[in-house]
């Protein structure tokens, strides 16, 4: 009976590794392989400030958002369907979040659902072990430490089209994924080698530079106010317009996109045309 056991287990591992090179070998084949014009002209299309990437840049993120479409299950909900428009919208977008990361960031990625509106949620609250309904709730989207992403594509297309206004669902759900890198959505994401101590240094003064403009009645404050929910939103706020709106982000606090520049090792201020 043992070495049947043993052979089992020597069975799931070569099957895992098998699996894990075919992957692995597929997603090399996507990386390299030439990408079609309507395909390059939906990604150019829905990507902040792609027009602006210099050609390294451009090539990169087309093959990481061809993969990212081929890689990940897009479910579609509430009778939307998905097209290869609507997927290639989504990857791009997501793909501009780990360009400087690459796809390995995405591991825990598994399935994206999309609505074809904000959709209805109900917000639970853990106390002592037991769940309680809080609230229900309308969402544009919503990440999950489970690999789901859920978009509503009224609000991916919305931010398509507006390259600048520091609101982009896509981009705000998948640095919600990255938080969750370190198992809780803390806004604080996995830094590998990074200075912890620096970054939340760094958050905390710019979450009360933020707190003190809503105090103010500021009508321009540096971040959508939504960020002063948590540090978890405050993260995901702060990649929105650090992605979309680099320049003015980078004005308004220099120590705060030098951490995000760090961290997403990329400095889209270069390329967005000044804004």
């Amino acid at each position: 009976m043992e070495w049947l056991i043993g052979l089992a287990l020597a069975v799931a591992v070569a099957i895992g590794a098998y699996v894990r090179w075919y992957a692995h070998k597929r997603r090399a084949a996507l990386l390299d392989a030439p990408i079609d014009a309507a395909a390059l002209e939906t990604i150019a299309r829905s990507v902040p400030h792609f027009s602006q990437m210099p050609a390294d840049r451009q090539e990169r993120l087309s093959h990481l958002a061809v993969a990212i479409a081929h890689e990940k299950h897009f479910v579609g909900c509430a009778g939307f369907t998905i097209t290869d428009a609507a997927r290639l919208t989504i990857a791009a977008q997501a793909a501009l979040v780990v360009l400087g990361l690459g796809l390995e960031a995405y591991e825990s990625v598994d399935r994206i659902l999309v609505y074809p509106e904000p959709f209805l949620v109900d917000l639970e609250h853990e106390e002592g072990g037991i769940h309680t309904l809080e609230e229900s709730a309308v969402l544009s989207g919503e990440a999950s430490d489970l690999g789901t992403v859920v978009l509503a594509w009224s609000d991916v297309a919305f931010g398509a089209k507006r390259e600048s206004d520091g609101l982009n669902v896509v981009i705000h759900e998948f640095a919600h994924q990255l938080d969750w890198s370190t198992g809780e959505i803390s806004g604080t994401p996995d830094l590998g080698s990074g200075d912890y101590d620096r970054w939340g240094e760094v958050m905390r003064r710019a979450w009360h530079r933020l707190t003190q403009e809503a105090k103010h009645h500021d009508h321009h404050p540096g971040l959508d106010l939504y960020a002063l929910t948590d540090a978890g939103e405050f993260f995901a706020v702060a990649s929105e317009a650090f992605f979309e709106r680099p320049v003015h982000l980078r004005t308004w606090d220099s120590a705060l996109y030098d951490q995000l520049k760090s961290y997403y090792r990329l400095d889209p201020a270069d390329w967005s045309g000044g804004v």
